[in-house]
């Protein structure tokens, strides 16, 4: 008998380190583990890295809500700190796991919920790659269990990597070992910056109809289990919906969801009907499915204004001050980055935490069309000195404006500015222009000295920006 126990010990200890070893070799058959930035695997990992108890808010949901809110402008608005931890088409079961895993190192005093996990767009995202997507980087846990076993019984498939990608032993290399060891970090807090893609024709409307459709039952009890989990944990739970081009009857259980929410005091809130509002534009600030950088600019500062007048949280630590204010930094960047129209760049740069600088070269006329000449003239450039060298300096942070024809020397956070007559942007002593026409602009984030954008416009001819 004791020599079947002494067996059996042994049997299930080799049993043991094989799962073990199985699963801790198995990240490193995952392909491009580092070459994912906007991927699941950046953004639990960068979950895993923060410190314990130190996110006010957390923000759950599809990509819709990793695209759609940007974390560096609710800290920026609010002081508060906050992570979205989302996944990719992710269905509302591997949501619920999702929140339950951060509640075992966070204490969020709010909770965000994009409900597109509600609609019937969704059923699309029930796969094997879906749960796949969503669960291989979770910690080896109850939770990950649930969420992996959710849509796909093959266990093996969705708790082993070696089981999915066991084709690739002959192909890898040094670099996929390296890989397996290396983790992402948290410097978007889950937040996928999207380039604006470029305008097209947009003829998209949303539905008027006043009446709802219930979602499947299923899905409700989702949404109690969610709102009770919410309720344990001492945290405040607000449902939104991003704008997409929502079908009719998506547009009509999200009715019904407005409704349950009110039933069940919690707050709603639907930006497929504040489109007007926030002056949201499919396109421009994104496209049919998700906001780009500039629609999150919109959609979060609405939040932030939302939170600061229907929620008391209490005031933040400074923890991620600098990490929030370099994705802030991102964010502009991104913004201005691709926009080649005057107009549209002169309405971002003045929406921004910047201080803008217009270096005009007087010495030829002002080839421009009028409406762009009077955006000029709006910044402070006097159209009827066009023969002298305008500089002008417009600080929306503080609501001052400079204006001279001399050159103009300023501090930004510790760094020394110059603008010259001669149309060169000095800081701390480097050039970093070189003017090419006679009309430059350029933007400063104001919390860090740091230029955003730099722009040298064509006034002969057709208009348009160039960056070197």
């Amino acid at each position: 008998m004791k020599n079947i126990v002494k067996i059996c010990v042994k049997v299930i200890t080799l049993l043991l380190i094989t799962f073990l070893l199985l699963y801790s070799f198995s990240e490193f058959f995952r392909p491009n583990k580092l070459a994912r930035p906007s991927d699941m695997t950046s953004k639990v990992d960068g979950f895993y890295g923060l410190e314990e108890n130190t996110m006010d808010v957390l923000l759950f949901g599809t990509s819709h809500i990793f695209y759609g809110i940007n974390p560096s402008i609710l800290w920026r608005n609010n002081n508060i700190n906050s992570y979205v931890f989302g996944g990719e088409c992710q269905p509302l079961e591997i949501t619920l796991a999702y929140m339950k895993e951060s509640f075992k190192t966070q204490s969020p005093q709010l909770i965000i919920l994009d409900v597109f996990g509600v609609s019937n767009s969704i059923e699309s995202c029930r796969t094997d790659g879906s749960t796949k997507v969503n669960t291989e980087d979770l910690k080896l846990n109850q939770n990950k269990i649930d969420a992996a076993s959710t849509y796909d019984m093959d266990m093996l498939f969705n708790i082993f990597d070696v089981a999915k990608y066991h084709n690739r032993l002959f192909e890898m290399d040094k670099k996929d070992f390296e890989n397996g060891y290396s983790h992402f970090n948290n410097t978007n807090f889950g937040f996928t910056l999207a380039y604006p893609y470029g305008q097209y024709e947009s003829y998209y409307e949303y539905s008027h109809d006043d009446a709802f459709v219930m979602p499947e039952k299923s899905k409700i009890d989702l949404l109690d289990e969610i709102n009770n989990l919410c309720k344990e944990n001492d945290s405040q739970l607000l449902l939104i919906k991003t704008p997409y081009y929502a079908s009719d009857e998506d547009a009509l259980i999200y009715n019904y969801i407005e409704n349950y929410a009110k039933e069940n005091e919690i707050e709603f809130i639907n930006f497929n009907k504040l489109l007007s509002t926030i002056d949201y534009e499919f396109d421009f600030d994104g496209s049919t499915w998700h906001a780009n950088v500039l629609g999150s600019m919109k959609l979060t500062s609405y939040l932030s204004n939302y939170i600061n007048h229907n929620y008391n949280l209490d005031q933040s630590s400074d923890f991620y001050s600098n990490d929030y204010n370099n994705l802030y930094i991102k964010t502009e960047v991104a913004a201005l980055n691709k926009i080649t129209d005057l107009k549209d760049w002169i309405e971002i740069a003045k929406s921004l935490d910047g201080t803008i600088i217009v270096n005009y070269q007087g010495s030829d006329k002002l080839w421009l069309p009028d409406e762009q000449i009077q955006l000029l003239i709006d910044l402070g450039l006097d159209i009827q000195q066009v023969d002298k060298n305008q500089i002008i300096l417009l600080d929306y942070n503080k609501q001052t404006r400079e204006k001279s024809s001399e050159d103009i020397q300023f501090i930004i956070n510790n760094h020394e500015i110059e603008v010259n007559t001669r149309g060169e942007l000095i800081v701390d002593e480097k050039l970093m222009n070189s003017p090419e026409t006679n009309l430059t602009l350029s933007i400063i984030d104001n919390s860090s000295g740091y230029i955003i954008d730099t722009i040298s416009v064509s006034t002969v001819g057709d208009t348009y920006i160039f960056r070197k």
